[in-house]
Formats: structure tokens, sequence, C-alpha cells
């Protein structure tokens, strides 16, 4: 049975016998789709605000779109999700992070930001190898 999305949100995992495992697919897919909720106002902040050198303001939007799109699916996959799918999410959360820092330029401090949220999902819960891309 499908938990229900009030505890697909909630922090905590319910559980039978008060045991729960680190890396359990609701628990990564709950911390994935919080790290890239956090990503998502970073881009309207940054066009918002004056004096910040966006190269390509729509670029960054979109970017901040995208992430939101992989909360989105993120929550609705929820512990249906297979491990490797936590790894493609990864690649797409690189792809979206590589793409909002060329649109956020080179004038920009924090165009390396977004990489900061996929390292610390990658480290804490694949193996050193597999968070360093070696299957």
């Amino acid at each position: 049975m499908d938990p229900p999305l009030g505890e697909r949100l909630r922090w905590r995992n319910a559980t039978w016998h008060r045991v729960e495992t680190p890396a359990a697919r609701a628990t990564m897919a709950r911390t994935a789709a919080v790290l890239c909720a956090a990503s998502v106002p970073f881009g309207p902040i940054a066009v918002i605000l004056p004096g910040d050198a966006v190269a390509h303001e729509w670029l960054v939007m979109a970017m901040s779109g995208a992430s939101a799109l992989l909360a989105a699916l993120l929550i609705l996959a929820f512990e249906r999700m297979p491990v490797w799918g936590f790894h493609a999410a990864l690649v797409l959360g690189t792809t979206i992070a590589s793409v909002a820092a060329y649109a956020w330029g080179s004038a920009s401090a924090f165009a390396p930001f977004p990489y900061v949220w996929i390292v610390l999902f990658a480290s804490y819960y694949f193996p050193l190898g597999a968070a360093l891309g070696h299957m």
C-alpha cells in the first residue's frame, strides 16, 4: 500500500520495530527531493536581485523548473524507485547543475553551488566507489 503524501513529506519513516535502515529507498527519495526543492529558489533569487551577473536568465529559471520537476518525480516515485533510479537522478541532477552553472556565467561566484547537494547525497547514500562514479 502506498503511503499518503503527508507520510512521504514527513522526515521520519514509520517503522515496525523502531529500527530504520538509513539507506532505505523512501529515505533516499525524501532526501533527494528535499535537496532538489532546496535548489529551486536560487534561480528566481538570482534573476530578481539586482547586481548579480547572470548570463542567461531564462536558462537559470528553466533549470529551477527542472529541479522542481525532479523533486516532484522523486516524491511521486518514492519507495517504488529502484536503486539504479537514484543513480539516474544524480546524473540528471548533475546535468541540471551543469547547465545552471553555464547559465549563471563565469562572473557569478554562486555558479558551482548546485553541485554541493549532489555531492552530499552521493557521499552519504552510496559507497565510495559509486559516489565517485566507479561502478
